[in-house]
């Protein structure tokens, strides 16, 4: 099996902030099921990604892969997603509400318990 060498991979994008992150965004698109252009042969994604640029098979295009991170994080952040993170962070306020309120009523007890046990231990004069 040939290696791909990071030089292979700067042939056919010459800039390294574009090689790096277009192999990742190529390996992301093949963990989340786009099939690869070459055979995977057990590689991991990112080796398979960065094969398929040396090769030629995928073109890093970083103006496509910011505006496609950008459409994610839009869309995670409107709620669009299955998670709904509005719904855990009112859960969590409200725990945390609960949690404030109870910690000094407890607060207070420990006080007058250990004012009431400083009372029993002073000498009757």
């Amino acid at each position: 099996m040939a290696r791909t060498t990071v030089e292979d991979c700067l042939r056919q994008t010459p800039n390294h902030f574009e090689l790096v992150i277009g192999a990742v965004a190529r390996a992301n698109e093949l963990r989340r099921g786009v099939p690869a252009e070459l055979p995977e042969e057990n590689d991991r994604p990112v080796v398979v990604a960065l094969r398929e640029i040396a090769a030629g098979h995928y073109v890093v295009d970083l103006e496509k892969i910011v505006v496609e991170s950008l459409k994610e994080s839009v869309a995670i952040t409107s709620g669009e997603t299955s998670i709904a993170p509005q719904e855990e962070g009112e859960g969590a306020e409200a725990a945390q509400e609960d949690a404030g309120e109870a910690k000094p009523a407890a607060d207070e007890a420990a006080s007058g318990e250990a004012a009431g046990e400083a009372d029993d231990r002073q000498p009757d004069a």
